[in-house]
Protein backbone atom coordinates (compact mmCIF):
# COMPACT_ATOMS: atom_id res chain seq x y z
CA UNK A 1 0.00 0.00 0.00
CA UNK A 2 2.66 2.33 0.89
CA UNK A 3 4.59 1.45 -2.71
CA UNK A 4 1.40 1.97 -4.45
CA UNK A 5 0.62 6.02 -2.70
CA UNK A 6 4.76 6.86 -2.79
CA UNK A 7 6.16 4.80 -5.62
CA UNK A 8 9.63 6.66 -5.44
CA UNK A 9 10.08 6.04 -1.66
CA UNK A 10 11.50 3.13 -0.09
CA UNK A 11 9.78 0.65 2.05
CA UNK A 12 11.75 -1.85 4.94
CA UNK A 13 9.52 -4.45 6.05
CA UNK A 14 10.71 -6.23 9.23
CA UNK A 15 9.50 -9.30 10.22
CA UNK A 16 10.35 -12.41 12.90
CA UNK A 17 11.54 -10.13 15.70
CA UNK A 18 10.32 -13.25 18.12
CA UNK A 19 13.09 -15.56 16.64
CA UNK A 20 15.71 -13.01 17.75
CA UNK A 21 18.39 -14.85 19.30
CA UNK A 22 18.46 -15.08 23.46
CA UNK A 23 20.38 -11.95 24.81
CA UNK A 24 19.51 -9.48 22.03
CA UNK A 25 17.39 -6.76 23.37
CA UNK A 26 14.44 -5.50 20.58
CA UNK A 27 15.03 -1.63 21.62
CA UNK A 28 18.81 -2.63 20.07
CA UNK A 29 16.81 -2.94 16.81
CA UNK A 30 14.44 -0.01 17.41
CA UNK A 31 17.11 2.08 18.12
CA UNK A 32 18.66 1.29 14.76
CA UNK A 33 15.93 1.68 12.69
CA UNK A 34 15.23 4.89 14.38
CA UNK A 35 18.29 6.17 12.81
CA UNK A 36 17.27 5.35 8.71
CA UNK A 37 16.17 8.55 7.10
CA UNK A 38 12.85 9.63 7.10
CA UNK A 39 12.65 9.22 3.25
CA UNK A 40 12.25 5.22 4.02
CA UNK A 41 8.97 4.21 5.54
CA UNK A 42 9.07 1.25 8.15
CA UNK A 43 6.95 -1.71 8.61
CA UNK A 44 7.35 -3.68 11.24
CA UNK A 45 5.94 -7.08 12.57
CA UNK A 46 5.75 -6.24 15.65
CA UNK A 47 5.86 -9.76 18.16
CA UNK A 48 2.68 -10.14 20.99
CA UNK A 49 5.21 -9.64 23.98
CA UNK A 50 5.58 -6.15 22.70
CA UNK A 51 2.04 -5.51 22.67
CA UNK A 52 1.38 -6.24 25.55
CA UNK A 53 4.25 -6.51 27.14
CA UNK A 54 4.51 -4.00 30.70
CA UNK A 55 7.84 -1.92 29.01
CA UNK A 56 7.58 1.50 27.83
CA UNK A 57 6.32 1.93 24.67
CA UNK A 58 9.15 2.09 22.09
CA UNK A 59 8.44 5.03 19.71
CA UNK A 60 10.40 4.46 16.31
CA UNK A 61 9.57 7.88 14.81
CA UNK A 62 7.15 10.30 14.93
CA UNK A 63 3.94 9.64 13.45
CA UNK A 64 3.76 5.88 13.77
CA UNK A 65 0.98 3.55 13.73
CA UNK A 66 0.29 0.50 15.18
CA UNK A 67 -2.17 -1.73 13.05
CA UNK A 68 -3.53 -5.35 14.23
CA UNK A 69 -4.30 -7.83 12.56
CA UNK A 70 -6.87 -9.87 13.51
CA UNK A 71 -7.88 -13.59 12.80
CA UNK A 72 -10.66 -13.50 9.75
CA UNK A 73 -13.97 -14.38 10.09
CA UNK A 74 -14.05 -18.07 8.09
CA UNK A 75 -17.72 -19.28 9.77
CA UNK A 76 -21.16 -19.00 7.90
CA UNK A 77 -22.32 -15.98 5.53
CA UNK A 78 -20.19 -13.78 7.77
CA UNK A 79 -17.38 -15.77 7.01
CA UNK A 80 -17.33 -15.94 3.05
CA UNK A 81 -15.06 -12.93 2.67
CA UNK A 82 -12.30 -14.71 4.91
CA UNK A 83 -13.09 -18.11 3.35
CA UNK A 84 -12.39 -16.53 0.16
CA UNK A 85 -9.19 -14.60 0.70
CA UNK A 86 -7.42 -17.11 2.37
CA UNK A 87 -8.09 -19.75 -0.99
CA UNK A 88 -6.98 -17.02 -3.15
CA UNK A 89 -3.55 -16.65 -0.88
CA UNK A 90 -3.15 -20.66 -1.43
CA UNK A 91 -4.20 -20.08 -5.32
CA UNK A 92 -1.39 -17.06 -5.36
CA UNK A 93 1.29 -19.22 -3.72
CA UNK A 94 0.22 -21.82 -5.98
CA UNK A 95 0.66 -19.64 -9.67
CA UNK A 96 -3.22 -20.82 -10.22
CA UNK A 97 -5.89 -18.50 -11.14
CA UNK A 98 -7.20 -16.78 -7.88
CA UNK A 99 -11.12 -18.21 -8.53
CA UNK A 100 -9.81 -21.87 -8.68
CA UNK A 101 -11.78 -22.50 -5.73
CA UNK A 102 -14.80 -20.33 -6.08
CA UNK A 103 -16.91 -22.81 -7.20
CA UNK A 104 -16.30 -24.91 -4.01
CA UNK A 105 -16.43 -21.70 -1.89
CA UNK A 106 -19.94 -20.96 -3.23
CA UNK A 107 -21.81 -24.32 -2.39
CA UNK A 108 -23.14 -24.33 1.18
CA UNK A 109 -22.89 -27.97 1.56
CA UNK A 110 -19.34 -28.05 1.15
CA UNK A 111 -18.63 -25.01 3.75
CA UNK A 112 -20.05 -26.85 6.25
CA UNK A 113 -16.62 -28.22 6.88
CA UNK A 114 -16.73 -29.24 10.82
CA UNK A 115 -19.92 -30.79 10.27
CA UNK A 116 -19.48 -33.02 7.39
CA UNK A 117 -16.32 -34.09 5.33
CA UNK A 118 -16.37 -32.30 1.92
CA UNK A 119 -16.76 -33.92 -1.17
CA UNK A 120 -14.12 -33.20 -3.63
CA UNK A 121 -10.66 -32.18 -3.83
CA UNK A 122 -11.21 -28.19 -3.61
CA UNK A 123 -13.84 -28.19 -1.67
CA UNK A 124 -11.43 -30.14 0.41
CA UNK A 125 -8.68 -27.11 0.06
CA UNK A 126 -11.53 -24.78 0.99
CA UNK A 127 -12.57 -26.66 4.43
CA UNK A 128 -8.84 -26.14 5.44
CA UNK A 129 -10.52 -22.29 5.59
CA UNK A 130 -12.40 -23.23 8.18
CA UNK A 131 -10.47 -25.39 10.07
CA UNK A 132 -7.76 -22.45 10.34
CA UNK A 133 -10.04 -20.55 12.51
CA UNK A 134 -9.06 -17.42 10.32
CA UNK A 135 -5.57 -17.59 10.65
CA UNK A 136 -3.48 -17.63 7.34
CA UNK A 137 -0.31 -19.43 9.00
CA UNK A 138 -2.42 -22.52 10.09
CA UNK A 139 -4.64 -22.26 6.68
CA UNK A 140 -1.26 -22.96 4.78
CA UNK A 141 0.32 -25.29 7.28
CA UNK A 142 -3.25 -27.11 6.99
CA UNK A 143 -3.09 -27.57 3.20
CA UNK A 144 0.61 -28.28 3.25
CA UNK A 145 -0.09 -31.45 5.55
CA UNK A 146 -3.18 -32.42 3.36
CA UNK A 147 -0.90 -32.68 0.63
CA UNK A 148 1.45 -34.29 1.98
CA UNK A 149 -0.15 -37.25 2.84
CA UNK A 150 -2.20 -36.79 -0.55
CA UNK A 151 1.20 -36.82 -2.37
CA UNK A 152 2.58 -40.16 -0.12
CA UNK A 153 -0.43 -42.06 -0.03
CA UNK A 154 -1.37 -42.01 -3.51
CA UNK A 155 1.26 -39.98 -5.20
CA UNK A 156 -2.28 -37.88 -5.72
CA UNK A 157 -1.54 -33.56 -6.28
CA UNK A 158 -5.15 -32.93 -4.48
CA UNK A 159 -5.98 -33.68 -1.13
CA UNK A 160 -8.80 -35.70 -0.27
CA UNK A 161 -11.16 -35.25 2.88
CA UNK A 162 -9.58 -37.88 4.95
CA UNK A 163 -5.85 -36.03 4.09
CA UNK A 164 -7.10 -32.91 5.45
CA UNK A 165 -8.58 -34.89 8.64
CA UNK A 166 -5.51 -36.09 9.10
CA UNK A 167 -3.35 -32.78 8.68
CA UNK A 168 -6.66 -31.25 11.24
CA UNK A 169 -5.43 -34.36 13.69
CA UNK A 170 -1.72 -33.13 13.47
CA UNK A 171 -2.45 -29.27 14.22
CA UNK A 172 -4.69 -30.94 16.83
CA UNK A 173 -1.71 -32.49 18.51
CA UNK A 174 0.51 -29.42 17.88
CA UNK A 175 -2.08 -27.45 20.24
CA UNK A 176 -2.64 -30.57 22.65
CA UNK A 177 1.16 -30.17 23.32
CA UNK A 178 1.10 -26.38 23.88
CA UNK A 179 -1.79 -26.39 26.48
CA UNK A 180 -0.55 -26.55 30.04
CA UNK A 181 -1.81 -26.87 33.42
CA UNK A 182 -4.52 -24.43 34.07
CA UNK A 183 -5.07 -23.45 30.66
CA UNK A 184 -8.73 -25.00 30.06
CA UNK A 185 -10.47 -22.89 33.11
CA UNK A 186 -8.60 -19.87 32.14
CA UNK A 187 -9.86 -19.98 28.08
CA UNK A 188 -13.05 -20.99 29.58
CA UNK A 189 -13.26 -17.82 31.42
CA UNK A 190 -12.22 -15.31 28.99
CA UNK A 191 -13.71 -16.77 26.29
CA UNK A 192 -16.02 -13.61 24.48
CA UNK A 193 -14.03 -11.41 27.08
CA UNK A 194 -11.11 -9.02 26.08
CA UNK A 195 -8.91 -10.53 28.00
CA UNK A 196 -7.77 -8.10 30.77
CA UNK A 197 -8.60 -10.84 33.23
CA UNK A 198 -5.81 -13.45 32.05
CA UNK A 199 -2.55 -13.38 33.51
CA UNK A 200 0.08 -11.63 31.10
CA UNK A 201 2.69 -14.40 30.68
CA UNK A 202 -0.59 -16.85 30.07
CA UNK A 203 -2.62 -14.47 27.91
CA UNK A 204 0.74 -13.91 25.76
CA UNK A 205 1.27 -17.56 24.97
CA UNK A 206 -1.63 -18.47 24.24
CA UNK A 207 -2.44 -15.71 21.82
CA UNK A 208 1.00 -16.16 20.04
CA UNK A 209 0.56 -19.60 19.48
CA UNK A 210 -3.36 -19.35 18.53
CA UNK A 211 -5.20 -20.70 20.91
CA UNK A 212 -7.05 -17.73 21.72
CA UNK A 213 -7.85 -15.35 18.91
CA UNK A 214 -8.66 -11.86 18.77
CA UNK A 215 -11.95 -10.91 17.08
CA UNK A 216 -13.95 -7.81 16.98
CA UNK A 217 -17.66 -8.62 17.70
CA UNK A 218 -20.02 -5.63 17.68
CA UNK A 219 -17.26 -3.03 17.64
CA UNK A 220 -15.62 -4.53 20.55
CA UNK A 221 -12.34 -6.82 20.49
CA UNK A 222 -13.02 -10.69 22.01
CA UNK A 223 -10.84 -13.28 22.26
CA UNK A 224 -12.32 -16.51 21.04
CA UNK A 225 -10.90 -20.20 20.98
CA UNK A 226 -9.73 -22.04 17.99
CA UNK A 227 -12.24 -24.19 16.75
CA UNK A 228 -9.57 -27.03 17.21
CA UNK A 229 -8.69 -25.93 20.44
CA UNK A 230 -12.52 -26.04 21.18
CA UNK A 231 -12.76 -29.58 19.82
CA UNK A 232 -9.82 -30.11 22.58
CA UNK A 233 -11.52 -29.26 25.43
CA UNK A 234 -15.05 -30.17 24.71
CA UNK A 235 -14.62 -33.11 21.92
CA UNK A 236 -17.94 -34.19 22.83
CA UNK A 237 -19.86 -30.94 21.66
CA UNK A 238 -17.16 -28.71 19.81
CA UNK A 239 -18.94 -29.74 16.05
CA UNK A 240 -18.19 -25.90 15.17
CA UNK A 241 -16.32 -23.49 15.41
Amino acid sequence: ELSRVAPRRVVVLLDGLEKLPEGTSTSEVFDALGMLSDDIDLVVVLPWTLAFGSGPDTILRAGEHIVTLRALEVEGDEGAPGRTFLCELLARRLGLPVDVFAASLTREDELSALQRPPVSPQASVASAAVYSGGVPRTFLQLVADAGTYARMRRKDPWPTASDVLDAVADQEDSFRRILRRGDNDAIHSVEGKDGRELELERKIRLLAHGVLLERVRGGTPVLTVHPLVARLLNPQGASRA
